[in-house]
């Protein structure tokens, strides 16, 4: 029980032996003087029989190349199609790519936008702690004054009040009854 492949390889075995077997006769012509017609003919013969098993042979080899060049062709345009397909996606990726990098480059300088407002903020906010500040200063100076003054009154009120004129002002409300 041979293969057809094993087959195939047997017979192509024995066309090439009968086709250098012939080759050697039809060499060989030269040196026989005398051959007679029927050797001619079953020559010729034999010669067409090893031309049309090598045609043939030809022929079925013509035919399995054509059936891989058509493969190949049919495995080309997928690889086509595939390496289209992946040209295509590259250039969505690198159009996605350069939208991040627009998109980066705003946020980029809306970040910078807002760390500038922040600090002229903080500014604000520290010049208004200062100037705060400054005015608590000013109004603990002040009321620190006013009790200075207020003390110096109350101490001047305080020793103006002496007795005698204590009495003159009794006096004075005793006679108005």
């Amino acid at each position: 029980t041979n293969s057809p492949s094993q087959l195939k390889s047997q017979s192509n075995e024995q066309l090439d032996t009968s086709k250098d077997e012939i080759e050697e006769k039809i060499q060989n012509i030269e040196n026989i003087d005398d051959m007679d017609m029927e050797t001619s003919l079953s020559l010729a013969v034999e010669a067409g029989n090893a031309l049309v098993h090598e045609n043939a042979k030809l022929k079925d080899e013509y035919s399995s190349l054509q059936e891989k060049f058509v493969r190949m062709e049919g495995m080309l345009a997928n690889k086509e199609e595939m390496i289209e397909e992946i040209e295509a996606k590259a250039e969505r990726y690198r159009s996605k790519i350069e939208e991040l990098r627009e998109q980066i480059q705003h946020l980029q300088t809306q970040l910078e936008k807002e760390k500038h407002l922040k600090l002229e903020i903080q500014k604000a906010y520290e010049d208004n702690d200062n100037e705060q500040s400054s005015h608590i200063i000013d109004q603990t100076q002040k009321i620190s004054e006013v009790k200075k003054t207020i003390s110096s009154l109350e101490s001047k009120l305080n020793t103006q009040k002496d007795p005698v004129c204590d009495c003159s002002i009794n006096l004075v409300a005793t006679q108005t009854t």
